[in-house]
């Protein structure tokens, strides 16, 4: 029974993950791993990217060679299937690890189960398959290892061959140094009252930096985590490397809050007994900054903190009660039960097991285009770099920074800010297209206003992904009335818009974004079947598209569908809660239908997330002032 818990809470983190890769990097590592297969040997130089032969060879420490030989042997064995159950399988070992570390640490295996759970919740944002995973997996299994050889010290020759594995797999083994340093400062300032001694981890802690040098260039490896890490455009343009409270500004009402006041009580609580742990307070201290400044640091937190935070309240004195009920049979069977239910639900839905890629995610349709139209440099937006390299295309830039040169990474993100060097840097590097993304930096809308008024360039393919430009000498059928990268996609003449997008839509009728914007033109042009008829296509093809679901209901509510409107708004409210038109939308349909109660609810969280917003300024105060 007390297996139970852990092995369906396995089941289940291994299920919910399941599914075709999301994330854009895996396919780079898919291609590097290609390489190692067809050369056999590391690649130092970038041969993939198109500029790269325009700048001086640049040399650069492949640290996740491994890897990327771990993804294309299991693309190259089971295709994308290969790939998702991959990153399950990744997943699962991790969440094992975590349990593990926790039982090493003393903690019951019910309290280790929760554990596990508050783990999840803390790294589920950097679930991808990439090598910071594997990190995340031998931290656990280090700091598994150090609480073991708090009874046994034996345990601490496992480190060697985990930092041997770490070390051709990702630059994260400097954590595994860093945890190995914060264990030696915490036993020499406890003067013995600490289980394992300096001299204890001495040998062990030299067959770890020994361990380092194991791999092709393992000499270098030092000198570039610390090098790569001054680069400015890391910290600048990589979302990973921004700080908590940017990119999730409502941090405290998820899991991290829990995990710092579980900490907080349980360090103060070991200081009064006595039984603190300098290397587990240094530890989580350390990664709960590194959290707060990184957001990809979440993940290792998860990781090593979890554990840390577990053994030190298991080594408290705590009350009978609490003790009996960490090891409660019924307390153990209520978990399975609700776990089972939750697997058998899982395993219902039917998008866990479809493994392609699909065209909403990355620019299929683009690369189709550009592999009957081969441009020689293509000039992206930075997460389809890996795809087009994984496609066998030249992108300009690809998000595995270490890899490109300095001179192309600052052209790179200097053409993103000043669309004025356009001409420059596709004379400079010979640019034959642009692929680039909608919405994934605001800099992007100038560069693609400057490709949509340049002569020289024509929008020649777009889909729910990307917008493509491309010579205008090539006489490519075009688009030049539609503009769907822009903020006004019809621009001023709906006649001719009409006729691109009618051609448009009979070329590609499974593109929403085409019929989104049959939708707009009907509400420019005043048809309301028009509208119907595009957001209908719209919600057939994507479900989920919350612009298409406050546009219909919108429309709804003129033809005084009261009802539609107020399910069409609570849709997508849902699927962008943070988006306070949607919260107003949803407050006018039920206000129309004398449901003041809820539309007065939904008028203040709209003003919560947009303070300035008028039109909700304004029916509240009508709402207030009626009887």
């Amino acid at each position: 029974m007390r297996a139970l818990p852990i092995a369906l809470l396995l089941a289940l983190l291994m299920v919910r993950n399941l599914g075709p890769p999301i994330d854009f990097d895996v396919w780079y590592h898919v291609r590097i791993g290609q390489e190692i297969q067809r050369t056999g040997a590391v690649p130092h130089y970038d041969t993939l990217t198109g500029a790269a032969d325009r700048v001086e060879p640049h040399y650069y420490v492949n640290d996740e060679w491994g890897m990327g030989w771990l993804c294309w042997q299991l693309y190259r064995s089971w295709g994308y299937a290969g790939l998702a159950w991959g990153l399950s399988a990744l997943i699962g070992l991790l969440a094992l690890a975590v349990f593990l570390a926790c039982r090493a640490g003393g903690v019951p295996a019910l309290p280790a189960t929760l554990c596990v759970l508050l783990a999840d919740a803390l790294m589920q944002t950097r679930y991808a398959l990439r090598p910071h995973l594997v990190t995340q997996l031998l931290a656990a299994a280090m700091i598994a290892l150090l609480l073991r050889a708090e009874r046994s010290p034996r345990w601490l020759w496992g480190l060697p061959p985990v930092f041997v594995l770490w070390s051709n797999v990702h630059a994260g083994v400097s954590l595994g140094v860093g945890l190995l340093g914060l264990w030696w400062i915490g036993s020499l300032l406890s003067s013995g009252r600490f289980p394992l001694s300096w001299r204890q981890l001495a040998l062990p802690t030299l067959g770890c930096l020994v361990a380092l040098l194991c791999r092709p260039d393992g000499h270098k490896l030092p000198m570039y985590v610390l090098t790569h890490f001054r680069r400015p455009q890391v910290y600048e343009w990589v979302m990973e490397w921004q700080p908590l409270t940017r990119v999730m500004p409502d941090w405290w009402m998820g899991p991290l809050p829990l995990f710092l006041l579980l900490a907080l009580v349980g360090f103060l609580l070991a200081w009064r007994q006595k039984r603190l742990k300098l290397p587990y307070l240094f530890a989580c201290l350390a990664l709960s900054y590194f959290a707060f400044r990184w957001v990809r640091a979440l993940g290792e937190l998860g990781a090593v903190g979890v554990p840390l935070m577990a053994a030190t309240w298991a080594a408290l004195t705590l009350s009978e009660r609490l003790t009996k009920l960490a090891r409660s049979p019924l307390a153990s069977f209520l978990l399975s039960l609700i776990l089972g239910l939750l697997l058998a639900r899982e395993c219902t839905r039917p998008e866990h097991f479809r493994f392609e890629p699909g065209r909403h995610i990355y620019p299929v349709g683009a690369v189709e285009f550009l592999e009957r139209h081969p441009a020689k440099v293509i000039f992206n937006s930075n997460q389809f770099g890996g795809y087009l390299v994984f496609r066998h295309q030249k992108p300009f830039f690809h998000s595995v920074m270490s890899a490109i040169a300095d001179p192309l990474l600052r052209d790179y993100f200097a053409l993103r800010q000043n669309p004025e060097l356009l001409g420059e840097m596709v004379s400079r590097y010979g640019l034959g297209a642009f692929l680039l993304h909608y919405e994934y930096f605001d800099d992007l809308s100038r560069l693609i206003a400057a490709l949509d008024q340049s002569p020289d360039w024509d929008l020649v393919y777009f889909d729910d992904v990307a917008v493509l430009y491309m010579p205008s000498r090539l006489g490519l059928p075009t688009y030049r009335a539609l503009h769907p990268g822009r903020p006004d996609p019809l621009g001023p003449d709906l006649l001719a818009a009409r006729a691109e997008l009618e051609r448009y839509l009979a070329e590609s009728p499974g593109v929403a974004r085409g019929w989104l914007l049959w939708a707009t033109l009907g509400e420019r042009t005043g048809d309301p079947a028009m509208q119907a008829e595009g957001y209908q296509k719209v919600l057939e093809l994507t479900p989920d598209n919350a612009q298409a679901r406050l546009g219909r209901a919108r429309l709804r509510f003129a033809a005084r569908d009261f009802a539609g409107a107020a399910e069409d708004a609570r849709e997508a409210v849902r699927l962008a809660p943070g988006y306070a038109p949607a919260r107003f939308n949803l407050a006018v349909a039920l206000a129309a239908q004398n449901d003041l109660k809820g539309a007065k609810r939904a008028l203040d969280r709209c003003l919560q997330l947009d303070p300035g917003f008028q039109p909700a300024i304004e029916l509240k105060s009508r709402l207030t002032s009626s009887p």
